[in-house]
């Protein structure tokens, strides 16, 4: 692919829409007195991994993500999709000053795209530029619209800013597995963290094994999860992070993962069963300690549920989980653990209940 393509990078592109091509599709003023640098060739340079905190508590524990890594998120209409992406975008934005480059692809315009609402919403347009081509299952279209997204993130980076690049449903479903490890290789070397969203429909999970290959991890959203209003509804058995084979994360981390997973399959197991012994129905209640413990106020959700959100770092949320497994708080009822930060606003609460 020819190199003569420049897009325009700097501050000028926040809050505008370009095409893959440099030019400016929203109709405005044309982006001038700004650098504009020749699509980012396709190469690659290991970096050693870094883990990327989120505060989520459900993500940093089971699912942790790279930084400069591709993450596939895979859900479907009703699961909380959508905020949860609103919701990383908060916090490269707020918590790392950081910014998001989105790609979109969508047989309409760019102003109707699944990504470009959430961003009016949350008033971040200043924050994020958006690389938006007409729906096209041309493999030439799809990879330069990865190659200029990669070219203005490389360029945020660069600048030692945290970027969050996020391609739509549509630029995932026409692009190959070929672009996907182009992508995987220049992001890491040039550390932009990818989220790919992907609907998890049937043919989604016929084609899984296949892009699994190619992710860092993958967030799956879970629709009996989102029924019982444990939020966010992320699968804690299908999510995972290849950081969790690494050593980018301690063996307590990985420990604590797998231990976390462990009990709540043998809890699942256990379901429906009568007679349970005292063992098992420890099992059970702790289980569902654990599952609401997995719930967590977003702050994006704030001006609807009026909960104050929380941002939980790795270190607490390890040894939160922890303790919990050791059995620390068995005499907690389990509705004392929904919606919560750290063990101790759990604990807080309850003592606040039963004062």
């Amino acid at each position: 692919m020819s190199n003569s393509i420049t897009i325009p990078v700097g501050r000028q592109i926040l809050g505008r829409v370009i095409n893959s091509r440099g030019e400016v599709i929203d109709g405005r003023e044309p982006i001038t007195n700004t650098a504009r640098l020749p699509l980012v060739s396709l190469m690659s340079e290991q970096q050693a991994p870094q883990v990327l905190e989120t505060g989520i508590k459900v993500v940093d524990l089971l699912a942790p993500i790279r930084r400069g890594g591709v993450i596939g998120l895979f859900g479907a209409e009703g699961v909380g999709e959508i905020v949860l992406v609103e919701e990383l975008m908060h916090i490269v934005i707020t918590h790392y000053h950081g910014y998001i480059v989105c790609l979109g692809m969508d047989e309409n315009n760019y102003e109707l795209s699944e990504l470009m609402e959430p961003l009016k919403e949350l008033g971040m347009q200043n924050r994020v530029a958006m690389v938006f081509e007409p729906l096209s299952s041309s493999p030439e279209t799809c990879l330069r619209l990865v190659r200029a997204g990669l070219t203005i993130a490389g360029e945020i980076r660069a600048r030692g800013h945290e970027v969050l690049m996020v391609a739509d449903y549509n630029l995932s479903a026409h692009g190959n597995l070929a672009e996907m490890s182009e992508l995987k290789r220049v992001a890491r070397e040039k550390e932009i963290t990818t989220l790919l969203l992907r609907a998890n429909d049937e043919f989604a999970q016929r084609e899984q094994s296949r892009v699994q290959e190619q992710l860092d991890g993958q967030i799956v959203f879970n629709r009996d999860l989102a029924r019982q209003n444990l939020w966010p509804a992320i699968d804690r058995s299908l999510s995972n992070s290849r950081l969790l084979e690494s050593s980018a994360v301690s063996s307590e981390h990985s420990q604590v993962a797998r231990q976390v997973r462990s009990l709540l399959q043998r809890a699942q197991e256990l379901q429906g069963q009568q007679n349970l012994s005292p063992e098992d129905q420890l099992v059970v209640k702790r289980a569902a300690s654990v599952q609401q413990f997995f719930t967590q106020p977003f702050f994006v959700a704030e001006p609807f549920t009026e909960i104050p959100a929380e941002y939980v770092n790795i270190a607490d949320t390890i040894k939160n989980f922890k303790e919990l497994l050791e059995g620390h708080y068995d005499d907690l009822p389990e509705q004392a653990f929904s919606f919560t930060g750290t063990i101790d606003q759990v604990l807080a609460r309850n003592k606040h209940a039963n004062s």
